[in-house]
């Protein structure tokens, strides 16, 4: 499997993470920070280089929705997505970032009532 992180300025700290990660975990899998000036054939990109997912950076994360076949409420509520996933030919989006503080408000809030 392949996954990439398409930014218009790419780090490399992704791939060391998740590469260790896939290795560690004895996952079949790379990850790849690739530079991209523009979103351009996002769809034919993906079949073509055999992508399953990708992080999506600055300045694309609401660019990208266009490219969506399904739209998680998380996309739809904020508008911006940084996680796409590729799977039986349809591009579905995430952000994570807000479902990650979605659920550490829970956690949050349940730690008050205790």
């Amino acid at each position: 499997m392949k996954f990439i992180s398409i930014s218009k300025f790419p780090g490399k700290m992704g791939e060391t993470i998740f590469n260790n990660a896939f290795k560690n975990f004895r996952i079949k899998a790379t990850y790849k920070a690739v530079k991209k000036n523009k979103l351009i054939n996002l769809r034919y990109y993906l079949i073509k280089n055999n992508i399953r997912g990708s992080a999506i950076s600055m300045p694309f994360k609401e660019k990208v929705i266009s490219y969506l076949d399904k739209q998680d409420n998380s996309v739809k509520k904020t508008k911006s997505c940084n996680t796409i996933i590729f799977k039986n030919k349809k591009i579905i989006g995430y952000n994570t970032d807000f479902l990650g503080i979605k659920k550490k408000i829970v956690i949050i809030k349940n730690k008050k009532k205790e």
